[in-house]
């Protein structure tokens, strides 16, 4: 790379994408806009850089596009761009994706207020991400990028980026309520809280993960017969699985049947419980809790029963 004008520094950014445990396809709803990760090598990486919030490098309506070659070696590295020799100063990296050469997009860098799903809190340092750029240094950056793989994933590098990956794991809820007869009742209606757990059982919620997510009730009718069939689908949803041990704090609330948005279950699980559920290659189970008359418990026996007798 060549150096930089003076008084100006160069934007240099060295990637490794880890080795991730097998994972599961989501509920596309749920996941919004994380890609499935993908075995294609990195082609393109699209940024947006801005000083004092005007964009030196990209805009959200046209990133700037970098290639990415590879060498001899097998090692990674873009192409170089005039417009990220920079002046010192204070820039902020505002979007990150990383595309194969089909410009599918296989890696992103989530923001602190993407959306209702709190996909920041699976990395240690979301987008926006400060960069603190000094003339006659080359800078790298890492940036923590996540996907939903189900597959592992081979070691690769290129000098842009420093990508930090975080997986993605399915945890699915299917619910029951049976009325004073036994009689079960399937399009229940019910919302689910997640954080990651504090560690502090007299106050469990750390980052929260999602609030009040409802599930879906599905109603179909066939107008010639004059027959309407309501049901629910199992709730799905994303849980980050970083390195060790991840702890999630629960909290489940039912509608409709009692007292409006009654919290029925609470407590934590861990991702070893997510991944118990697992079932061969490709199927997920869902944690099935009845509440009511059912004579029957949940399955698996998650969370504790906080609102019996409703």
């Amino acid at each position: 790379m060549k150096e930089a004008a003076p008084g100006k520094a160069t934007l240099s950014f060295a990637a490794v994408l880890n080795d991730l445990l097998p994972g599961r396809e989501a509920d596309k709803q749920q996941l919004g806009n994380i890609p499935q990760c993908s075995e294609e090598a990195p082609a393109f990486v699209e940024v947006v850089v801005t000083h004092l919030e005007v964009p030196v490098a990209g805009t959200f309506q046209e990133p700037l596009r970098i290639k990415v070659h590879r060498d001899s070696q097998g090692n990674y590295f873009t192409a170089e761009r005039a417009e990220l020799e920079l002046n010192e100063g204070i820039y902020h990296l505002e979007y990150f994706r990383v595309l194969d050469e089909n410009q599918e997009v296989i890696w992103i860098a989530p923001r602190e207020e993407d959306g209702e799903i709190n996909f920041a809190g699976m990395v240690d340092s979301p987008l926006p991400l400060e960069i603190d750029l000094r003339a006659g240094t080359k800078k790298y950056v890492p940036v923590d990028v996540i996907c939903f793989d189900d597959r592992l994933v081979n070691l690769y590098g290129y000098l842009f980026f420093d990508l930090q990956t975080n997986e993605a794991i399915k945890f699915c809820i299917f619910g029951n309520y049976c009325d004073e007869t036994g009689r079960h009742i399937d399009a229940v209606s019910y919302s689910v809280s997640v954080w990651n757990f504090s560690g502090i059982e007299a106050a469990p919620k750390g980052a929260v993960l999602y609030e009040e997510l409802q599930n879906a009730i599905v109603i179909e009718d066939d107008f010639e017969n004059e027959i309407s069939v309501t049901y629910a689908i199992p709730l799905c949803l994303a849980l980050p699985d970083t390195p060790g041990q991840d702890e999630y704090y629960f909290e489940i609330s039912l509608q409709g049947f009692g007292e409006s948005n009654s919290l029925i279950r609470s407590g934590v699980i861990t991702d070893e419980d997510v991944r118990s559920l697992y079932d061969g290659d490709n199927n997920v189970d869902y944690y099935h809790f009845r509440e009511g008359n059912c004579n029957l418990g949940d399955s698996p026996d998650l969370f504790e029963d906080v609102a019996e007798g409703i």
